[in-house]
């Protein structure tokens, strides 16, 4: 959910410093508003929630006893399929969510949020190839598949709202227009 946001408003982002860019503006970017960018970002939600729904109903989780070192763990299982399906469009969000973040990791000191995302991006991407290589070479692998995802969660938090609790709490006198 949180990457298809980071992407709507990379994207949007991105579109406006490639705009400035150009010496003669001919029309408007469209699709710049912000009941655009909420619609948008609602749409890829309900595309994420319909892939992950069928694949879910197509090929259910089943449950399964895993025995190691002289204990019984209740997991699912899942098909290859089931969790590369979900798991593949969000690696799509985040490639171009950090494809964005590229773009505009030039940006003016105003627009440092770009800078976080960016950040944010490069140590998911970091996390997410750690877990595509643990994934296949354990047993327990809904134990890395949470690991991963608690990671990426707490990355984007550390690096997109604590900076601005940073200067909200202790720096309040650059926290003025």
């Amino acid at each position: 959910m949180i990457y298809g946001s980071l992407v709507t408003k990379t994207n949007r982002i991105a579109r406006i410093l490639a705009r400035s860019k150009k010496k003669i503006i001919t029309r408007r970017l469209k699709f710049m508003s912000a009941r655009h960018q909420l619609a948008i970002a609602c749409f890829i939600l309900v595309t994420e929630v319909t892939i992950v729904g069928v694949t879910v109903y197509r090929d259910p989780p089943k449950a399964v006893l895993i025995e190691t070192g002289g204990r019984l763990l209740l997991t699912c299982k899942k098909s290859l399929q089931g969790i590369v399906a979900p798991l593949g469009f969000d690696g799509l969000l985040v490639f171009l969510c950090t494809l964005y973040a590229i773009k505009t990791r030039n940006l003016p000191e105003n627009f440092n949020e770009a800078k976080f995302i960016g950040f944010s991006m490069y140590t998911t991407c970091v996390i997410w190839l750690a877990f595509a290589a643990v994934y296949f070479a354990i047993e327990v692998k809904v134990f890395s598949l949470c690991v991963a995802t608690n990671a990426s969660a707490y990355v984007v938090l550390i690096f997109l709202f604590f900076p601005k609790l940073y200067l909200i709490i202790f720096k309040p006198e650059k926290n003025q227009r």
